[in-house]
C-alpha cells in the first residue's frame, strides 16, 4: 500500500482539529454564553465556511475570556449583594435564616440566567422575561443588548421604580424586585413571578378570565393606583398596554414593566423625550389614556365570559 504524502496527513489532522474546535465552540455557545449580541456574532462567524484553524482559536479564546469576565463581574456583584438599596425593605422583614435562604435562591437564579438555559414567559421590544426552572417563584428579565435600553431606564432604575410602586396601597399587584445585575453586555433583573396572564393572552383567547374576576373592583383599583402613582410618587408608567397588565389566579390586576417609566420634576412633559440612541423625538402613551383603553378592553373581555 503506498504511503500517503506527508502534507495530506497534516491536512487531515488540521481538519480533525478544526472539527474539535468547532464542536467546543458550539458547546459553549449552546450551554454557557448568554443569548446576546456577542452570542449572535460568534454564531454567525462559526457558520462561515472559510474559517481557518487560527480563526477558530481566536473565537474560542474570545468566548473563554468573555465567560471569565462574566464570572468575575458576577462575583463582584454578589459581594455587593446586601448593599443594594432595592433590597433593604424586603430583607428587613425576614428573619436571618429565611434571609440567607432567599439570598441563596436568588444567586442560583442569577447563575441560571447567565448560563443561557432559558425558558421564556414574555417578550418585549428590547427584553425577554424568563421563569426560573429551579425556583419557579422567581422570574428574570434579560436585556441582551443594553444599548437598546439606553433611551429608557436600566434595570437598576426599573427595580427602584417597582419598589416605589409596591408602596401604593391598592389591590393591584406589582412584582417585587429582588436583584439586578449589569455589565456592558447584559442586564438582568430578578423579580417575583406573579403567576399571572397578560390581557393580550386573554383577549386573543389563549387564556381566560378567572371566575372570581370582579370588573367593577378592578376598574376602581386601576384608576386609584395610577392617581396615587402620579400624585404621591410623581411617577409615570408611559408604557401601559395589554401586555404590561396581567390578571393573576385570584382575579387581581398586576402592573408590570416600568422600563419606560419616568419621574416628573416640576411641570416637565414626561410624555415627550429624545431617543438617546437614534437621536429622534419619542412620544409616549399618556397613562390616563392608557388606563381608559385598558378599562374598555376589560369590559369587552368580561362580556365574553
Amino acid at each position: 500500500m503506498p504511503i500517503q504524502p506527508e502534507k495530506n496527513i497534516l491536512s487531515e489532522q488540521n481538519k480533525i482539529t478544526k472539527r474539535e474546535l468547532s464542536d467546543k465552540i458550539e458547546d459553549l455557545l449552546e450551554e454557557s454564553v448568554p443569548r446576546n449580541h456577542k452570542h449572535k456574532k460568534w454564531t454567525e462567524e462559526l457558520e462561515k465556511e472559510s474559517l481557518s484553524i487560527n480563526d477558530l482559536k481566536r473565537i474560542l479564546s474570545e468566548i473563554e475570556n468573555y465567560l471569565r469576565e462574566i464570572k468575575k463581574n458576577q462575583k463582584i456583584s454578589f459581594n455587593n449583594f446586601r448593599k443594594k438599596k432595592v433590597f433593604f425593605e424586603f430583607f428587613g422583614k425576614l428573619d436571618e435564616n429565611l434571609k440567607q435562604e432567599t439570598i441563596k435562591k436568588i444567586k442560583a437564579v442569577v447563575e441560571e440566567a447567565l448560563s443561557g438555559h432559558l425558558e421564556t414567559i414574555g417578550r418585549g421590544k428590547s427584553a425577554q422575561v424568563f421563569i426560573s426552572k429551579k425556583y419557579p417563584e422567581y422570574c428574570y428579565k434579560i436585556i441582551t443588548d443594553p444599548r437598546v435600553y439606553e433611551q429608557n431606564s436600566n434595570v437598576q432604575e426599573e427595580a427602584e421604580f417597582l419598589t416605589e410602586m409596591l408602596k401604593i396601597k391598592t389591590d393591584i399587584r406589582v412584582p417585587h424586585p429582588y436583584y439586578y445585575y449589569m455589565d456592558e453586555n447584559i442586564h438582568i433583573l430578578v423579580m417575583e413571578n406573579l403567576n399571572a396572564v397578560t390581557l393580550k393572552d386573554i383577549e386573543e383567547g389563549r387564556e381566560h378570565l378567572p371566575e372570581n374576576f370582579d370588573l367593577e373592583n378592578a376598574i376602581k383599583n386601576l384608576e386609584e393606583f395610577f392617581k396615587k402613582m402620579h400624585k404621591d410618587l410623581k411617577l409615570h408608567h408611559r408604557d401601559l398596554h395589554n401586555e404590561n397588565i396581567m390578571i393573576d389566579q385570584n382575579g387581581k390586576l398586576c402592573i408590570i414593566d416600568p422600563g419606560k417609566a419616568k419621574k416628573q420634576f416640576f411641570d416637565e412633559d414626561v410624555y415627550r423625550g429624545i431617543n438617546k440612541v437614534l437621536g429622534t423625538r419619542d412620544i409616549y402613551i399618556i397613562d390616563e389614556i392608557a388606563v381608559k383603553n385598558i378599562i374598555s378592553l376589560l369590559k369587552t373581555i368580561n362580556k365574553r365570559r
